[in-house]
């Protein structure tokens, strides 16, 4: 979870944490246990993707579509690293430029995306899969803040849908979404 963003004008400073099986973890584990997954760029990329990144966005109206990547409506994106990302107490801080040109006080949102790893189980068939390591499936952690301070907006969101309506159909697939 996305658990504070401190903007001070320069950087946006994003405190972010996860826990696996609800027990809370080191998010810059480097070693891959049954109990404590990695992300690349702390431990290894064996698959080659699943790379963590904060996505930012910006509202217009009362949604998020003033991303400032190249394409109308895609939120920018900056991976994270062992220079931009360090870890104390299971807590990590992502460390990014602000966005040039949105106004101070104007809605905003970070998401982290990527793909958490844990040993692959013994005996399992290596057919389809022959990686040591595979993919865990997590809900992307989403958090507004306010341009200029990163504190929570008094104004949220409107819900759009309920993720349980969605998840009888989609069963699966919307952890990334």
């Amino acid at each position: 979870k996305i658990d504070n963003i401190v903007d001070d004008g320069t950087n946006l400073k994003i405190s972010w944490s996860a826990t696996y099986n609800g027990n809370p973890i080191n998010p810059c584990n480097t070693t891959a246990t049954a109990t404590a997954p990695v992300v690349f760029p702390f431990g290894p990329n064996t698959a080659g993707e699943g790379t963590l990144s904060m996505l930012r966005s910006y509202v217009q109206g009362d949604d998020y579509v003033l991303g400032k990547a190249s394409a109308p409506g895609q939120a920018s994106a900056v991976n994270l690293s062992t220079t931009n990302t360090v870890c104390a107490g299971n807590v990590a801080t992502t460390t990014i430029p602000v966005d040039t040109g949105v106004a101070a006080g104007t809605r905003g949102v970070v998401a982290l995306q990527g793909k958490w790893q844990v040993p692959v189980p013994a005996g399992m068939s290596t057919e389809h899969w022959s990686e040591p390591l595979m993919f865990v499936r997590v809900p992307t952690p989403v958090r507004e803040f306010i341009v200029g301070t990163g504190a929570l907006p008094t104004q949220t969101r409107r819900q759009i849908a309920d993720t349980g309506a969605c998840l009888k159909c989609h069963v699966g697939s919307l952890y990334q979404h």
